[in-house]
């Protein structure tokens, strides 16, 4: 299984209003930072938490290994 990261983190997110394309957390809402403005949380991308969810993409890869699995399994009607 992958590395559990924020790379591959169901909350990923790009905040495209106050810095263009930098990677964010939108895991919760956006915390004030002034009396005016919102922001999520910046990330790294090798950063975790113990929010972490897979992605979609993780999910699907996840989900054929375990159907591979299966199909190898020998069944045996008792």
């Amino acid at each position: 299984m992958a590395k559990e990261s924020c790379a591959n983190c169901l909350f990923l997110g790009k905040d495209n209003y106050m810095r263009k394309g930098e990677d964010v957390c939108r895991r919760f809402p956006p915390a004030r930072v002034d009396n005016h403005n919102t922001r999520y949380p910046a990330i790294d991308m090798d950063d975790w938490c113990g929010e972490w969810k897979p992605n979609q993409e993780l999910q699907d890869k996840h989900e054929e290994a375990m159907w591979e699995l299966i199909g190898k399994m020998e069944w045996r009607v008792p």
